[in-house]
C-alpha cells in the first residue's frame, strides 16, 4: 500500500515538472515578446492622448498665426 502510494506521489510530481517546464518555456516566449507587445500597446494608448493634442495644436497655429502675422 505504502508503495502503490509512492508511486502515484511520483507520478503526480512527473506531471507538475511537466507542466513547470511548459509554464517555463511559455513565460520565456512572452519574455521575447513583450518588447514589440509593450510598444504597440504604448503606442496605441499614446494615440488616443497625442491625437486630440495634435488636433488642438493644429488649430490653435493655423489661426494664432495669421494673427501673430497681422501685427507686423
Amino acid at each position: 500500500m505504502v508503495n502503490g502510494q509512492s508511486l502515484i506521489v511520483n507520478r503526480q510530481s512527473s506531471i507538475v515538472n511537466g507542466q513547470s517546464s511548459i509554464v517555463a518555456d511559455h513565460t520565456q516566449m512572452t519574455h521575447e515578446r513583450v518588447g514589440f507587445t509593450i510598444d504597440l500597446e504604448l503606442l496605441y494608448d499614446a494615440s488616443f492622448f497625442l491625437q486630440p493634442l495634435a488636433f488642438s495644436l493644429f488649430f490653435f497655429s493655423s489661426s494664432f498665426f495669421p494673427l501673430l502675422f497681422s501685427f507686423f
